[in-house]
């Protein structure tokens, strides 16, 4: 949700050391890992492919990262993208994925890990765009000098240019109390940190952002 500066809004979100807070975009932290058993692999035309069975989380789509153990058919791969996926309501089907090998198809027994991926918003047309407020609050042995915010932008359809900025606020302000502290302007995705002293909100505004095909962006902090 963006941020809401009504006198009415839910409270913003405590963040919390060690926690990821997602300003644009989100992630489920009760969503498991996708586990899928392999029954049978060939590779050949720069793909290789799957027939499995999912038996634990929701059915993986094109983009995510699959890792594989056991496999004796195939290699196993760590982290590669998934390229496509032909599953039916039950989980089962084939998925697939570049590879250079070519080995003809035959029963197989391994197992396949797909983590739960962000899930990125596109940017908005009217700008700016303000993104979920959080709240920094104040925890027994924080340091006195201030604390270190670390934020990050990723961008899985990127635009031409761009401006995300990290605010923070003293209160549960409207949008003109928000004060610039740091600014990123790559299009790739960045990460970077700054010392934050005194403040209760924090949030991520993208200030500007042209060309692209449907940009899209997940921005986060932690403190």
């Amino acid at each position: 949700m963006s941020y809401n500066d009504s006198p009415f809004p839910p409270q913003p979100a405590l963040l919390l050391p060690g926690q990821t807070g997602y300003s644009f975009g989100s992630w489920s932290d009760t969503t498991p890992a996708t586990k899928l058993y392999v029954s049978r692999s060939a590779s050949a035309a720069g793909t290789a492919t799957l027939t499995v069975q999912v038996w634990e989380g929701p059915n993986p789509a094109a983009g995510q990262l699959l890792s594989t153990s056991g496999l004796t058919n195939v290699s196993n791969v760590v982290n590669q993208p998934i390229t496509g996926v032909s599953l039916d309501a039950s989980g089962k089907g084939t998925i697939s994925y570049a590879s250079a090998a070519t080995v003809p198809a035959a029963v197989d027994a391994g197992v396949c890990l797909v983590p739960q991926a962000e899930i990125p918003v596109a940017v908005p047309v009217s700008l700016p765009a303000y993104g979920t407020a959080f709240e920094l609050g104040s925890f027994g042995g924080s340091a006195p000098n201030g604390r270190t915010l670390t934020w990050q932008t990723v961008f899985p359809s990127a635009p031409s240019t761009v401006q995300v900025n990290l605010e923070c606020a003293m209160a549960n302000p409207v949008n003109p109390q928000f004060q610039v502290l740091d600014t990123s302007t790559s299009v790739t995705g960045d990460l970077r940190f700054v010392t934050v002293q005194n403040f209760q909100l924090v949030r991520l505004t993208v200030a500007a952002c042209t060309g692209g095909t449907s940009p899209s962006i997940v921005g986060k902090v932690a403190v």
